[in-house]
């Protein structure tokens, strides 16, 4: 475990990310999003919860975001939520459901937040895979 930490804290520094700068960390409640969020806050990162409630999967949808709330609360992290009916949006714009939750998305997490956190946290999970694989090995 301390290998993996230590190289997911050393790929962070070479990204530029400081433990000094919030960390907006789009949580789904799915397992990588929640191991991302467990692991930048048991690494001292400054971390501000982000989670979209796309309103598709009816009471699941719900439960999820219950779940990230209570999440939040209990590592006593900042948290905005927001709910979102990605489906009327969908059809209001004549659009796709996955074009719909992209600019629900877009619109909870800014462009300047998207590009400053989110891009190197999205090239960040391949090598949380990858990391987790290696650590399982190595054990």
């Amino acid at each position: 475990m301390q290998t993996m930490l230590k190289s997911i804290e050393s790929t962070l520094q070479n990204e530029g990310v400081k433990k000094t700068e919030i960390l907006y960390v789009a949580v789904s409640g799915g397992a990588d999003s929640v191991a991302l969020l467990h692991l930048l806050n048991h690494l001292g990162y400054t971390c501000h919860v982000l989670h979209l409630n796309h309103l598709l999967r009816g009471n699941e949808s719900e439960k999820d975001q219950q779940f990230v709330e209570t999440l939040a609360h209990t590592l006593q992290l900042p948290i905005t939520t927001q709910q979102t009916d990605v489906s009327a949006l969908a059809s209001s714009h004549s659009i796709s459901i996955e074009m719909a939750g992209r600019k629900a998305r877009h619109e909870l997490f800014p462009l300047d937040l998207l590009h400053s956190v989110t891009m190197p946290m999205i090239r960040w999970k391949p090598f949380f895979y990858a990391s987790c694989a290696a650590q399982d090995v190595a054990d």
